[in-house]
C-alpha cells in the first residue's frame, strides 16, 4: 500500500505477490519513481510509483526472498535477490 503521510489516506494498494513482502526498494530516475518487491513466493516485482502498475515480474528462486539490492552505475543497473533456497541472482534491470 502507498500512503500520504500529512492526510494517513491510502493511495494505491499493490497486487500481484501470494505471499508475504519480506523487502522493499524504491528507486528514482529523472523520469520515473519504481519500487521493486521481494516475497515469500520466491518472486521480485517491479513497480511504477505513479500509476501502481506492476511493470515486471522476476522468477528464478525455489523460495522466499529475504533480501534485495539495487545497484546503478553510468553503464549498468542491476538486481541482486538472495533468497532461502541458498541462491543470490543478479538480474540486468536494462534489458
Amino acid at each position: 500500500r502507498q500512503w500520504d503521510l500529512e492526510s494517513g489516506a491510502q493511495l494505491r494498494l499493490f497486487q500481484g505477490h501470494t505471499d508475504a513482502i519480506r523487502a522493499l526498494v524504491i528507486g528514482v530516475d529523472l523520469m520515473s519513481c519504481f519500487m521493486w518487491s521481494a516475497s515469500s513466493d520466491g518472486t521480485v516485482r517491479q513497480w511504477d510509483l505513479e500509476s501502481g502498475a506492476q511493470l515486471r515480474l522476476f522468477q528464478g528462486h525455489t523460495d522466499a526472498i529475504r533480501a534485495l539490492v539495487i545497484g546503478v552505475d553510468l553503464m549498468s543497473c542491476f538486481m541482486w535477490s538472495a533468497s532461502s533456497d541458498g541462491t543470490v541472482r543478479q538480474w540486468d534491470l536494462e534489458s
